[in-house]
């Protein structure tokens, strides 16, 4: 081996720095590489293997592989290039990331990839997957996924696994996907509040109409802040609605003020759209049928009371009672 290049196996790809040609080379003990590294460039070499730590930039090497960048923008502390030229519509596995028990078995799984479904170059979507042993045996359709879109997909998917690509990157709406099967894999979320206090847990969905994430705009009336649907599928395999919850902006808003209304929909037969049933507004009256409601309690339609209806109105109007007394 020629002393003017150094060659270590990361992650489980050859890197090279220099560009000497090396047929077959074992390292003993610890090794310091002090320089640049770059990772997919030129080099040929057909075996090699590290038995101690391996540093990159550290005085002394404590892991397999220790690895110090510097303060410059333009430094990678470790840069791995693994070039994408799968066919078209098919997902690639650029790196992996694997922790092995003392059985072989897989404990920790982690995957670095890109998907590619009939874009042009510079165009693939690109994602990162994680998958960790619960006791039974690791599967790769359980875990975590983030794909370059912004999308996180968190849970089971049965033994599609990672291979699910064209569902779980491609097709998914929005920016958070839990999924399971109810059995092995519950789609559940749970929000934990401790401490001895009374404070409790809080879900705040926020909405403005600035253009970026943090230009914050005002919303207008009539604006949707907050949706929480409830989906099935019916007997011709569609997707539809059973019945939903909305938050609406209720009137203009001004300074310190955001008015707001609240909507309670569900479906009717032979339909898979909900249709509004109920509303809250601003003022707080409630109307069932009724989409303007005038009065506290707003019907448009028959309504029945098992119970006692009291009666009562200050001036002119007499009071009374209705029904039968419990």
């Amino acid at each position: 081996m020629k002393k003017s290049a150094i060659i270590l196996l990361a992650f489980g790809v050859w890197v090279c720095l220099g560009s000497e040609a090396f047929s077959q080379t074992t390292l003993s003990g610890d090794h310091i590489i002090d320089g640049d590294l770059d990772v997919g460039t030129s080099g040929n070499i057909s075996n090699l293997r590290v038995t101690g730590n391996t540093g990159l930039g550290v005085a002394t090497a404590v892991r397999r592989l220790d690895v110090l960048g510097n303060s410059a923008a333009t430094s990678y502390g470790l840069r791995i290039i693994n070039p994408f030229a799968a066919p078209t519509s098919s997902n690639r596995v650029l790196q992996e990331f694997v922790m092995k028990n003392t059985s072989g078995a897989d404990v920790v799984y982690g995957a670095i990839g890109a998907y590619s479904a009939g874009v042009t170059p510079g165009s693939e979507i690109g994602y990162i997957s994680f998958h960790a042993r619960d006791g039974g045996v690791l599967s790769t359709g359980v875990g975590v996924n983030i794909t370059g879109k912004g999308q996180v997909f968190a849970g089971g998917a049965g033994s599609s696994g990672i291979s699910d690509l064209t569902y779980k990157f491609v097709s998914l709406n929005g920016g958070l996907y839990v999924g399971g099967d109810g059995v092995t894999n519950a789609a559940a979320a749970n929000v934990r509040q401790y401490g001895n206090n009374g404070n409790s847990p809080v879900f705040e969905l926020f909405k403005h109409r600035g253009t970026t994430f943090h230009s914050y705009a005002p919303v207008i009336n009539g604006d949707t802040v907050f949706t929480l649907v409830g989906t099935g599928v019916d007997t011709d395999s569609k997707k539809g609605e059973l019945a939903s919850m909305v938050i609406q902006v209720d009137a203009p808003p001004g300074v310190s003020s955001l008015p707001g209304r609240l909507i309670f929909k569900t479906t009717s037969p032979n339909s898979n759209v909900a249709t509004e049933r109920m509303r809250i507004t601003s003022a707080g009256n409630v109307g069932i049928g009724k989409t303007n409601p005038t009065v506290k309690l707003d019907v448009n339609g028959d309504a029945k009371f098992s119970g006692k209806v009291t009666m009562i109105r200050q001036g002119d109007i007499l009071m009374g009672e209705f029904g039968n007394p419990e």
